[in-house]
């Protein structure tokens, strides 16, 4: 399993966006990217003020989807909290 970390800013600037923006006190909801691309998932994510955890593991085709998101898409979380993305490498369990 390899292990990425990737920082608002650096997905903000990876997309093309302007930056990250400051954070609030309040909570939002969590935008749900499960099943997206990797690259449209961290957009999302960097455009709603959240960090980016992510995670490759052992999954389907195809490459760079995210499998599974935590917290789940639709809960509350304050922004700036990492969203943990574990994405798939593509390669079919045996």
């Amino acid at each position: 399993m390899r292990r990425l970390r990737w920082l608002c800013a650096t997905t903000a600037l990876a997309a093309g966006l302007a930056g990250c923006g400051g954070g609030d006190s309040h909570g939002r909801k969590v935008p749900k990217v499960e099943g997206q691309p990797l690259v449209q998932a961290a957009s999302k994510l960097s455009q709603a003020q959240y960090l980016v955890d992510i995670v490759i593991v052992r999954g389907d085709p195809p490459r760079n989807t995210v499998l599974k998101q935590d917290p789940e898409g639709g809960s509350e979380a304050k922004s700036r909290t990492k969203v943990k993305l574990e994405v798939s490498d593509g390669v079919k369990k045996k």
